[in-house]
């Protein structure tokens, strides 16, 4: 098992050399509610550091934009999560990952908090997410 780091914006991403595993924690959905619908980044799809590559829907309609947390390739998405959106509830750190990258730059991953960080921050201190009540999301992504 690699290391582990964290986004402000909720993010998890988990290396092994130039390979990242990256999901949503479980910190999201005590925040927002339950996950019922995650739109995945396209595989091939690159991405820089902090760029919005999907986003996920909530049991009472709002929707949360996911970014990259490292620069990089999406190599392979998790296809459970399209008969099992629940996954992102029950195993968001586990089961639940989105999607695997090939890295661009693995030195971005130490800029990210640590587990100890990342329980202790306040989100008020880095400002409003990107939640949308389901109108036009195509600026976003």
């Amino acid at each position: 098992m690699g290391q582990v780091r964290y986004t402000i914006t909720h993010e998890w991403l988990e290396i092994d050399g130039e390979t990242g595993t990256m999901g949503v924690t479980d910190r999201l959905s005590l925040e927002f509610g339950d996950i019922i619908y995650v739109e995945m980044p396209e595989i091939g799809g690159e991405y820089e550091q902090e760029e919005p590559m999907g986003q996920i829907e909530f049991a009472n309609g709002d929707t949360l934009i996911f970014h990259a947390p490292l620069s990089g390739e999406v190599t392979k998405v998790n296809e459970a999560l399209d008969e099992d959106p629940d996954l992102l509830n029950s195993s968001p750190e586990g089961d639940g990952w989105i999607c695997q990258m090939r890295l661009e730059d693995p030195r971005e991953f130490f800029i990210l908090m640590e587990r100890s960080e990342y329980e202790t921050y306040d989100d008020d201190e880095v400002g409003d997410f990107e939640v949308y009540d389901g109108d036009d999301l195509s600026y976003a992504l």
